[in-house]
């Protein structure tokens, strides 16, 4: 079949995204076969295939060869994408992102506190035992990103996931500048678990003042770095580890597209 004139894999992508974010289609619904899909749409069976690759990569289905596609549910990053294109446009600064994080994070972690149940508190114990076994620079990041979003889960507030869903790229920038610096990294791992621990004995002043001491800047030793480009501090920091000049592609490693408490379905 000949694709209807003016019709993309992306503009496909976008209404099969708009009617599962309205709530059109539940976690767990199979689509339309590619079959029925490209009739429906009048379009071609290898555009319905890009499309659902598209919808794949966002985190919104998951493709089960042989079986069809299948709506995930709710990750925190489902839809994310876009606000970091947006906040990438604003070119921000290592500062900005800092007072941003200092803002939410910190009455994140107090929510967390006052909310944690006994899963919540397990899942930021296995969360934390995972960052505190990293064994290399990718799996380091993504399992920090994995933790802070994880407290705010815990916090039982899914807009306040949500937003920091959509941070993480943000975040992941930040948190390889500090890799190369032991001291730094000490410091970082030591206020994980005392957030951890604080968020455990149901403390929200001490989570909130933890997580404060934690994102602090003043013993990170920025220095000027606070008013440069996000990426490309980042950017200087892979050099610095090694780890080559595809920030891009480091990102795309360790900010996975089923980070945070989304499950996966289609099993059934």
């Amino acid at each position: 079949m000949t694709s209807r004139p003016g019709k993309s894999r992306d503009s496909l992508a976008a209404e099969l995204e708009a009617e599962i974010l309205s709530g059109g289609l539940a976690p767990g619904d199979r689509l339309f076969s590619e079959r029925q899909l490209a009739e429906r749409q009048g379009v071609s069976r290898p555009m319905v295939r890009e499309a659902l690759r598209i919808l794949a990569e966002r985190g919104l289905v998951e493709i089960a060869p042989g079986r069809g596609a299948f709506v995930r549910h709710p990750s925190p990053l489902a839809g994310s994408r876009p606000l970091d294109a947006v906040y990438r446009r604003a070119h921000p600064t290592a500062w900005e992102l800092i007072e941003a994080r200092l803002v939410i994070e910190s009455e994140t972690a107090s929510l967390a506190g006052q909310r944690a149940g006994l899963d919540d508190v397990r899942r930021l114990e296995r969360r934390l035992q995972a960052l505190e076994s990293a064994s290399d620079p990718a799996e380091s990041v993504g399992r920090d990103l994995a933790f802070h979003l994880e407290v705010a889960v815990a916090a039982h507030n899914r807009i306040l996931e949500a937003v920091l869903a959509s941070l993480a790229s943000l975040l992941a920038e930040l948190m390889v500048r500090t890799l190369g610096e032991p001291e730094a990294h000490q410091r970082t791992a030591r206020f994980h678990r005392e957030v951890y621990e604080a968020i455990a004995a149901r403390d929200p002043e001490r989570a909130r003042a933890a997580m404060r001491s934690h994102l602090d800047p003043a013993p990170a030793g920025l220095g000027r770095q606070y008013d440069d480009d996000l990426d490309a501090m980042a950017l200087r920091a892979l050099r610095r580890l090694g780890l080559g000049d595809d920030l891009p592609r480091f990102l795309r490693d360790v900010v996975p597209a089923d980070l945070g408490s989304g499950e996966t379905v289609g099993a059934r």
